[in-house]
């Protein structure tokens, strides 16, 4: 039908289609990376004082750290793009950017009418009653998380504390919120166990380090939603060898200012989860399984885009099967398109997310 050199009584009314058809049928052409293998940018200027802000932002996506942050580039991403049509409903993301409005209002103690009264002037909410439902459908989720919150504080006032720890060549600083007697209170409209509770790890490790006269409870309570719509609760107990923990942490950011760094959070934990189950089981397996709950998670649509879709991480590392060939590689194998030589996958997420899980609890 689409042959062009065949004459017949089908014919396309698309010459340009015809000829895109069969040059997607054509054989597939060899992958261009952008970041080829063996390449290392000089770090000259590396930092000797990190804010813990930073370093949590390396850690949500080294890819675009590294992009950004050394190259200068950045790409055009769907959340940067003007919506066509006036929404009807929130999306999940948007559902998630309003919820954490109001439940941080709610924590302060602001007037409910004055942020809804806001959030509809942003333009984020449907108009009119389509809006006002979506308000009073997340509400039950806030007032909840907030109660929950609020009982771990026993209504104390909450403060705030600056930190700095000198790691040797690094020093990594920080200023922390919600701290009361009894720990910190992390309170987020997101489920729990997502990639922000990463950042909630690296500053609980920055409060553990950090040299101080007092001495105060030095646990994190991490307030979220379950799947079935509940409240989920869980726990950072105090971490002795912190310095060590955080000073491992630092290694992998300076590499990764260096050269791309295998590691997606999501997959990375689902790798590390895996992995410290069958650990704790003493399961001769433990690899292999973990692999393929790392696979699973970067092949999982999320918003119509997996990890391995993220523009920045197909930009380094091509967008041909990250799953099955990243994950697989060794460390020196050319199909890693050039990542930090000698910390392959399995190493960088066990050493982000096994001290993560074995000082995590929930309650």
């Amino acid at each position: 039908y689409f042959d062009l050199a065949v004459a017949g009584p089908l014919f396309s009314y698309s010459d340009h289609a015809c000829r895109a058809a069969q040059a997607l049928a054509a054989a597939e052409k060899e992958e261009w990376f952008f970041w080829a293998p063996g390449w290392v940018l000089d770090d000259p200027e590396a930092p000797e004082a990190v804010e813990v802000e930073e370093l949590a932002r390396f850690f949500k996506n080294p890819c675009r750290y590294l992009l950004q942050a050394r190259l200068g580039i950045f790409l055009d991403e769907d959340g940067t793009r003007v919506p066509e049509r006036e929404p009807l409903v929130l999306d999940a993301r948007e559902r998630r950017w309003v919820g954490e409005r109001m439940l941080r209002a709610a924590l302060a103690g602001e007037d409910r009418a004055a942020v809804c009264l806001a959030l509809r002037a942003s333009g984020v909410l449907p108009a009119r009653e389509r809006g006002l439902a979506e308000i009073e459908a997340i509400e039950p989720d806030v007032d909840a998380i907030a109660a929950a919150a609020r009982q771990v504080t026993g209504g104390e006032p909450l403060g705030s504390v600056s930190l700095e720890c000198d790691l040797g060549p690094v020093r990594v600083a920080g200023v922390l919120d919600r701290i009361g007697s009894r720990g910190r209170v992390v309170a987020v409209y997101w489920l729990l166990g997502g990639p922000w509770e990463l950042r909630a790890w690296i500053e609980h490790l920055l409060w553990n380090a950090a040299s101080s006269e007092e001495r105060a409870r030095r646990e994190t309570y991490l307030f979220g939603r379950d799947l079935k719509g509940g409240v989920a609760q869980a726990r950072f107990r105090e971490v002795e060898n912190a310095r060590d923990l955080l000073r491992d942490l630092v290694e992998l950011f300076r590499a990764g200012r260096r050269s791309p760094l295998r590691f997606l959070p999501r997959a990375a934990r689902e790798y590390a989860a895996c992995w410290h189950r069958d650990a704790l089981s003493g399961s001769a397996v433990r690899d292999s399984r973990a692999l393929a709950a790392a696979q699973r998670e970067l092949r999982r649509l999320e918003y119509g885009r997996g990890e391995a879709a993220d523009p920045y991480v197909r930009q380094v590392f091509g967008d041909r099967d990250l799953a099955g060939r990243w994950l697989s590689a060794g460390p020196q194998d050319p199909a890693d398109c050039g990542g930090a030589r000698g910390l392959s996958f399995p190493e960088v997420a066990r050493r982000v997310f096994v001290p993560l899980l074995e000082h995590r609890e929930e309650l």
